[in-house]
């Protein structure tokens, strides 16, 4: 375990700051056991805090939070997808949780190599689980990290800021502040995924762009439906 620890931030240091050198590593590199012990307990700790969450009934939050919510980005984003009591969601996802980021991460691997495949690309499978692995969830820690600091650390002033107590022009920008966020950390999983791709296949951009937006397709739809 010791020496599998520095190979977990290794490869979530080298897939976000060298995607295309650290995936070459990959290629001949065979274990996946550092990154799946970062989605397993990427998993296991967001469903604690979800199980955390519903034993003190932080959701539905209060009335006038939720409708601050609703009212900047809308029903759809803010309340539960599926038709489970509000009461309860927090339950519902502490419960899905792990399974749910081990599915996420073998679609993103396998929709890569799918598409590597088709294209004429030569390495494994396991070759991008580790590429979409330490790319994806490097990425969902950083956003955690940042909505934590969002919604609970300054979200007295965040919340004065989107009532217009700072003014129209910080209340937009507050506004557009989430949507940003996830469009750029989702945009970097496309992009240093089409690098790592290209740098192991060879492959033309275009190609290698079409393997990053499928990866990237991946945690925007699923993760919009599931995490709220």
């Amino acid at each position: 375990m010791l020496g599998t620890i520095p190979s977990i931030f290794h490869g979530m240091g080298g897939m976000l700051t060298h995607p295309g050198r650290t995936g070459k590593e990959y290629t001949s590199d065979t274990s996946l056991k550092p990154v799946a012990i970062l989605v397993l307990t990427f998993g296991i700790l967001f469903g604690l805090a979800m199980l955390k969450s519903q034993l003190a009934h932080d959701y539905p939050p209060p009335p006038e939070t939720l409708a601050i919510w609703v009212e900047h980005w809308g029903k759809g984003v803010m309340l539960p997808f599926f038709n489970v009591p509000e009461e309860n969601y927090r339950g519902f996802q502490a419960a899905i949780m792990l399974p749910f980021v081990l599915a996420l991460w073998m679609l993103m691997g396998g929709t890569a190599r799918l598409l590597v495949h088709l294209f004429g690309g030569k390495q494994s499978y396991e070759t991008y689980l580790k590429i979409t692995g330490f790319t994806f969830f490097t990425i969902w820690v950083i956003a955690a990290f940042l909505d934590f600091l969002f919604s609970v650390v300054f979200w007295g002033y965040v919340a004065k800021g989107l009532q217009g107590g700072y003014g129209p022009v910080v209340d937009a920008l507050l506004a557009g502040l989430m949507p940003l966020e996830y469009t750029i950390l989702y945009g970097i999983v496309a992009v240093n995924v089409a690098t790592a791709t290209r740098a192991v296949e060879g492959f033309a951009w275009w190609k290698a762009a079409i393997v990053g937006i499928a990866v990237f397709a991946w945690p925007m739809a699923l993760i919009a439906s599931i995490v709220r």
